[in-house]
């Protein structure tokens, strides 16, 4: 909401549809089906397999606007481009992007996006990142070695990698500062400190 409300702002266009967010995995099926018969090719680049997509964490959403012509997708341009060029400031990424689709296999898709927290989206945006590369850039800081991060605000926070042990991981984390955890689908865990702040509360979230 705050994302829209500063876009609307910045360019009075209002004409902004969540046309797709969590979906379940039937419904993923079904969109996977009709992709395949209409390519009539036997993979999609353009739809994940069900099971895989980003809309089964309910953390990506697909937006488009209304025209004469019906429902159309963001391409990314005109008044859109205010949020590829500012997503990242409200927690999400422009998940898949041209230049990209090699290393994510998906084409690009300007009209995807992915909530990911505001620091790692600052960090990813910032860095040129995709969402696979961070991960794998992070996993080479572990708590010894932290990534470390300032905002363009000036914020300052160290960023590691925690691998997973099974059902009881200990994350190590630092006395007096505040921190979030999130888990990298993959059974490992990403720390992010602030080094800002002072406070014990733990906050644990699934951002990554």
């Amino acid at each position: 909401n705050n994302m829209m409300d500063a876009f609307k702002e910045a360019t009075g266009n209002t004409s902004v549809l969540l046309t797709s967010a969590y979906r379940d995995v039937d419904y993923q099926q079904q969109l996977y089906d009709a992709d395949l018969a209409a390519s009539g090719l036997s993979t999609s680049d353009s739809v994940s397999k069900p099971g895989y997509s980003e809309h089964h964490t309910g953390y990506a959403l697909d937006l488009s606007y209304q025209s004469s012509a019906g429902n159309n997708y963001l391409d990314g341009t005109g008044d859109y481009a205010w949020l590829v060029e500012n997503c990242y400031k409200y927690g999400f990424i422009v998940r898949y992007t041209e230049d990209k689709s090699s290393i994510t296999g998906i084409i690009s898709e300007p009209w995807h996006y992915r909530y990911v927290g505001t620091v790692h989206a600052e960090a990813i945006t910032k860095g040129g990142y995709c969402l696979e590369e961070y991960i794998e850039m992070i996993k080479l800081h572990d708590s010894t070695n932290p990534y470390e991060f300032t905002s363009e605000s000036g914020s300052k926070y160290l960023i590691y990698y925690t691998a997973g042990a099974g059902a009881t991981t200990d994350v190590p984390v630092i006395s007096g500062k505040s921190y979030s955890i999130s888990g990298t689908n993959e059974g490992g865990f990403v720390t992010v400190v602030s080094l800002d702040t002072q406070s014990s509360t733990t906050s644990s979230t699934s951002d990554t």
